[in-house]
């Protein structure tokens, strides 16, 4: 489940962890003030149903609020220490068609603590002579884990060890390295004599590396002693020893590659690709870089600028840092990478692979002229225009709502009068005549609660009607809904607090008679959140999803009829893998999945089923989109498009047509396309597909585009 956490938290720890949360206003400080203290002036913004606030942390981050006027922001700590607020200019407003909400501006403070209880003051002067103040106490509690070894290399009872190996101490955590020497870290041979070397620590890991190479075919033993100490001054409890064989003669041997990815030669590679390699043995991970790896556009003869990652002991990664134009390119791995005995590379290997055909289709970006950042909203087409409402912003959840119309490009406000309140990650259909929103999670305080209520709004009245409560399923978010004409059906989603608990009976809400009934659960698949939902005509067929963030994705699914409360499970015979977070369009005849997320990372896989035939059949993944989730599917009268999402941490920049009569993919355009993102809406027109909104590393996006196939 992602969630923007940092965005609505305007104080955050700096810390490996944080056990529970206080603040206080008023009071504190020694300043000599002349003016008048004034409430509200300044504020430290924190959860204020907490009533204790204890950290390991040597440093406290804290923010806040200060009022226009404010131009100085300054602190003090009980247990010692002051010092002045860095301020910022950031106005917080949200426009809403009552009006603007207040613009204050910002001011944060790093703060050092000491052992024990500090109270922090934060005062604000302003220019007029009045002052205000806020107060937090925090608890700084010492760290009193004691270390230990997790692993080492060699490992222990190795054989076959090269003479000129280092030897190397993983620890559970950071080590003063102060207290790891030749005489913490020994290493003797079998007549227990130490062996002279150097120490280099990085971090959590030492390593001791002889002064002379080792005897051959000798077993040495490595002690780590309880003299070392963590940085809060922990010692080890007991010593750790193991033992390892040197081999019977040098290792001489350069590495070798065992593979490569894309393949020499590979063609249809995503633009979005990394390029990784493999080696036979451990290699130094330092010796693998910007020099010795690289990646060149052939066609343009550029090298392409990239990140390397260390993937594993034997095997890296290439990262471009932008999605790669359709071309060819060469991989190139040079002289010089040499494994833990030194032992380097004496020539180049060379590997090409190509991108598709250029993208199909044009982009044109959408206006962002009154219009606020979202993600987590929904977007509905009403045959003239867009609907979007509902979103997280940056520090808030929003119910503003606005109106799309993409032949002038222009957005116009929808009235917040009576609107549902403030939530994410909602559902939405359109009636025909109608936008119902209902369920999503809104933010009480520290907490995150699923709502159970909703509302329908008339694009052409500009006004909001509640929906009736009575009947209507447990509050959730998370899930999914389809109109099928007369009705909207909900199905599926989390419900309760934390991490929320998958709901397995769903809902029928006619807006008609403004009534709710109960949908029956009987024969119902397991209830599920990042599962899919469509209309075939006459059916609901919900599919995939998971229980729970650790647990796998199902390849379970089924078919409900309205017309006589019924289910039937799907079959599991020749479906997708199990996933989540994936997305599903119904093509006339056939439900396509696409994509998702399973426990071992995205995937680039999918399935159409036939309900008639009650059959699967494979979609192609020959020059397919990449892997990806929590991206956007539309059907536009013959192709499914997919764009955007997530690839295993890395933003997925590019989009892909499928055609399911030939079983074929063609690549969407690049020129002109919005920036990646995930969790962003898509609707088609009929005439063209609309992103909008998502997020990316850095939070809500307040962008989009139009794309015409």
């Amino acid at each position: 489940m992602t969630r923007a956490w940092g965005t609505w938290l305007r104080i955050a720890v700096l810390a490996p962890l944080v056990v529970a949360l206080s603040s206080c206003g008023g009071g504190g400080g020694d300043e000599d003030h002349q003016g008048q203290e004034v409430s509200g002036l300044v504020t430290i913004e924190v959860p204020t149903e907490s009533s204790s606030y204890t950290t390991l942390s040597e440093t406290l981050r804290l923010s806040g609020s200060r009022s226009d006027g404010v131009y100085a922001v300054n602190w003090t700590n009980t247990a010692g220490g002051s010092g002045g607020a860095s301020l910022s200019h950031q106005e917080k407003c949200f426009f809403f068609s009552v009006g603007p909400f207040p613009c204050n501006h910002e001011w944060d403070a790093s703060i050092p603590l000491a052992v024990g209880e500090n109270v922090i003051t934060v005062t604000g002067s302003g220019a007029n002579g009045n002052w205000g103040r806020d107060t937090i106490a925090v608890v700084r509690q010492l760290e009193t884990t004691p270390p230990r070894v997790s692993s080492a290399s060699p490992s222990s009872g190795a054989t076959g060890i090269a003479p000129n190996t280092a030897i190397s101490a993983h620890f559970s955590e950071p080590m003063d390295t102060t207290t790891v020497s030749t005489a913490s870290f020994q290493l003797r041979d079998p007549g227990g004599n130490a062996i002279g070397g150097t120490i280099s620590n990085i971090s959590n890991v030492a390593q001791f590396s002889p002064a002379e190479p080792l005897a051959f075919a000798t077993t040495y033993s490595a002690t780590i002693t309880t003299d070392v100490r963590d940085l809060a001054g922990n010692a080890m409890v007991v010593p750790f020893t193991w033992t390892f064989t040197t081999g019977a003669a040098p290792d001489i041997t350069p590495p070798t590659v065992t593979a490569t990815s894309p393949d020499n030669g590979a063609t249809c590679v995503a633009i979005d690709s990394r390029v990784t390699v493999s080696f036979d043995e451990p290699i130094n991970g330092t010796t693998v870089n910007s020099d010795t790896f690289t990646l060149i556009d052939a066609s343009q003869g550029t090298t392409i600028d990239a990140t390397i990652s260390i993937l594993s002991d034997r095997s890296f990664a290439l990262t471009p840092r932008d999605a790669l134009p359709y071309s060819s390119y060469v991989s190139t791995l040079g002289a010089g990478i040499r494994d833990l005995s030194g032992n380097a590379t004496g020539a180049n290997l060379a590997w090409t692979f190509a991108t598709p055909p250029g993208g199909l289709g044009s982009w044109q970006a959408t206006s962002t002229s009154q219009i606020s950042s979202a993600s987590g909203h929904t977007a509905v087409w009403t045959g003239t225009e867009m609907l979007v409402w509902g979103a997280t912003t940056g520090q808030f959840y929003s119910n503003v709502g606005q109106r799309y119309q993409p032949n002038s490009d222009t957005w116009t406000p929808i009235n917040g009068v009576g609107a549902p309140a403030a939530r994410i990650d909602h559902v939405a259909v359109w009636t025909g005549s109608r936008m119902i929103i209902w369920g999503g999670s809104d933010h009480n305080g520290a907490q995150l609660g699923a709502r159970g209520d909703g509302s329908l709004y008339d694009p052409i009245t500009d006004t909001w009607q509640p929906m009736s409560p009575t009947n209507a399923p447990a509050s959730r978010t998370r899930a999914t809904a389809i109109w099928t004409g007369t009705e909207m059906l909900v199905w599926g989603g989390m419900g309760g607090n934390g991490y929320f608990l998958p709901e397995a009976i769903g809902g029928r809400y006619n807006p008609a008679t403004d009534t709710w009934q109960p949908m029956s659960n009987v024969d119902a698949p397991p209830a599920m959140y990042g599962h899919t939902a469509i209309w075939t005509g006459s059916k609901m067929i919900v599919w995939g999803g998971s229980t729970n963030p650790s647990a796998s994705g199902s390849s379970m699914g089924g078919a409900y009829d309205p017309a006589t409360d019924t289910w039937e499970l799907t079959p599991t015979l020749g479906a997708p893998s199990g996933r989540s977070l994936h997305t599903a369009v119904w093509t006339g005849t056939e439900m396509a999945i696409w994509g998702g997320r399973t426990l071992a990372g995205a995937v680039n896989s999918g399935g159409l089923y036939d309900p008639q035939t009650k059959a699967w059949r494979s979609i192609s993944n020959s020059c397919s989109a990449a892997e990806r989730f929590d991206h956007t599917a539309i059907w536009n009268g013959s192709e499914m498009i997919v764009w955007g999402g997530s690839r295993n941490g890395a933003l997925v920049t590019s989009g892909a047509q499928y055609n399911p009569a030939t079983d074929a993919w063609q690549h969407v355009s690049l020129a002109g396309a919005p920036a990646k993102r995930l969790k962003h809406s898509a609707i088609w027109t009929g005439a063209a597909m609309i992103i909008w909104g998502g997020q990316d590393s850095l939070g809500a996006l307040k962008s989009g585009g139009r794309y015409q196939p």
